[in-house]
């Protein structure tokens, strides 16, 4: 009996091939499969969530204030810029981990680690791009000594 299953076994392919791997790499591999579905089923989830429990709440759509002069148009401006700067810092972020697990994965590949240098030299100069751009403003108020106050309309 015991023969016959070792003929047959070795008449049955592999279900397939996995390159030599060992048992344990195999169970790894499958395991960062499932933990790579589990959490893009999460994000999907989430997405689906947590607009529904927002309107859950019952209030109604929210009404910006009405724009009814320059002051307000300002605000609304350094408001869309005060986002757009800390969204590009989140993003450099991503891009700085995204170039240190690539410099990770580099193996000692000079290409791959100019690569990831490179990345992470590019994530250090949007960021230092977006500060200044914030900054300009403060720096030309500085150096001509002057403070404006456009709510106010009061020119120092």
């Amino acid at each position: 009996m015991i023969e016959y299953y070792k003929v047959l076994s070795s008449k049955i392919p592999p279900r397939r091939d996995y390159g030599g791997r060992g048992k344990v790499e195999i169970l790894l591999m499958h395991m960062n499969k499932l933990l790579k579905n589990s959490i893009a089923i999460g994000v999907v989830a989430m997405q689906l969530a947590v607009p529904m429990a927002v309107l859950a709440q019952g209030q109604g759509p929210a009404t910006p204030p009405p724009v009814t002069n320059l002051c307000d148009v300002i605000s609304i401006i350094e408001t869309i810029t005060n986002w757009l700067l800390i969204f590009l810092i989140i993003i450099a972020v991503i891009f700085v981990i995204m170039a240190a697990f690539k410099y990770l994965g580099a193996g000692g590949d000079s290409e791959k680690v100019g690569a990831a240098n490179k990345q992470i030299i590019y994530a250090a100069v949007a960021v230092a791009i977006g500060l200044l751009a914030r900054a300009v403003p403060w720096i030309v108020a500085n150096v001509l000594d002057v403070s404006v106050d456009t709510c106010s309309g009061v020119i120092n």
